[in-house]
């Protein structure tokens, strides 16, 4: 495997897609049958299938046209990821190189009758062209829209509270619910800071994406229950009981 920043040169550059300089990371295994690169061209092809589905979804992996196969490959294999305006990003290649550049450099081994044999070649890489996939496809105008596995941020809780009074049973609330939430293993943030207003806060967390919010305040802690909104869902929220289990948030979305 082969990890290095490296220069290209374009004409035209675009964030995320098309840059100047980027870092490189490729894998290039030699094998001795046709049948063992064939494979493990496959295995790369649907193991990033399967990694990108479960954190990023939207996402397609398919065979290149002999017109846009790689130069000295037999096969191409692309994993696509599906933009909002109906185009496809190329995100990662596999390909079947088979004995193009072994016979080039002259690149042998000792096979099991003692003949010297050229290898057969694969190359395989995931793009960090993905990232720039991840806002094209989920984002939206009110900004970035995170995938919940993939959030650094999964549930942000953001307590309200008018008079001095409330702000410490609000308080008290919200840090139980981050409490419950951090113990399942869902990645929580607590947003108590006093000087920006609610409304500030939704809108400065929905740009950033994060999956689900949680709205406490007087009125939800005398009633047992919380405002929540999904990032993927606009509008207003839904009210659910069950403050201290929180047994009827739709917590199993974002696991």
């Amino acid at each position: 495997m082969q990890w290095a920043n490296v220069t290209r040169w374009e004409m035209r550059t675009k964030p995320f897609i098309r840059t100047l300089e980027f870092l490189w990371q490729e894998g290039h295994p030699a094998h001795a049958t046709p049948e063992e690169a064939e494979n493990e061209v496959m295995i790369f092809a649907m193991l990033s299938l399967s990694v990108f589905t479960s954190y990023i979804t939207v996402i397609l992996v398919s065979r290149k046209s002999k017109v846009e196969t790689f130069v000295g490959a037999n096969k191409t294999y692309t994993i696509e990821v599906m933009m909002g305006y109906k185009k496809a990003l190329q995100a990662g290649t596999s390909h079947n190189l088979v004995q193009s550049f072994s016979r080039a450099f002259g690149t042998q081994f000792l096979d099991e009758t003692g003949q010297m044999q050229h290898v057969w070649r694969t190359s395989s890489v995931i793009s960090t062209r993905f990232v720039g996939g991840i806002i094209m496809t989920h984002g939206d105008d009110a900004g970035l829209m995170l995938p919940p596995r993939l959030a650094p941020i999964q549930v942000l809780i953001v307590p309200i509270w008018e008079k001095d009074e409330e702000k410490v049973v609000v308080l008290n609330a919200a840090f139980s619910v981050k409490e419950v939430l951090r113990t399942a293993g869902i990645k929580v943030k607590l947003d108590d800071s006093e000087q920006r207003t609610p409304g500030w806060k939704f809108n400065f967390w929905e740009m950033k994406g994060d999956p689900l919010r949680i709205e406490i305040g007087p009125h939800d802690v005398s009633s047992e229950s919380v405002m929540i909104s999904r990032r993927d869902v606009p509008g207003m929220g839904s009210r659910e009981k069950c403050l201290e289990s929180l047994c009827s948030l739709p917590f199993w979305w974002i696991l």
